[in-house]
């Protein structure tokens, strides 16, 4: 249930960046007033609950992989840890890339 409610959380951190892009064609007035509002408490403390379910949604996601994905090895299964794990590296290493693009 924690899963489908951060759906919602998303939905409206993907409305509040919408609104930021929105701003910054309005102009420089109105994009420095938007982030102003950003650095609200309110906004910071919804901005880590945010961050919170993305993180559940994205391990929860992660575990559901070997009911969707059965792959055979010669006449086994791969582990269902080995799938998750593998989903879970190739989750950090394009954060990495992502982080590392936006940083240089």
């Amino acid at each position: 249930m924690l899963r489908e409610l951060s759906a919602v959380f998303m939905a409206v951190y993907v409305v509040l960046m919408v609104i930021m892009v929105s701003r910054i064609y309005e102009g420089q007035d109105a994009y420095e007033d938007y982030r102003d509002f950003l650095k609200s408490p309110f906004v910071i403390v919804f901005h880590l609950i945010a961050l919170a379910f993305a993180l559940l949604h994205s391990i929860t996601w992660f575990q559901a992989v070997p009911r969707a994905i059965r792959i055979r090895r010669g006449e086994e299964f791969v582990p269902p840890q080995a799938l998750i794990g593998t989903h879970i590296l190739a989750w950090f290493g394009i954060s990495v890339v992502i982080i590392g693009i936006f940083l240089i």
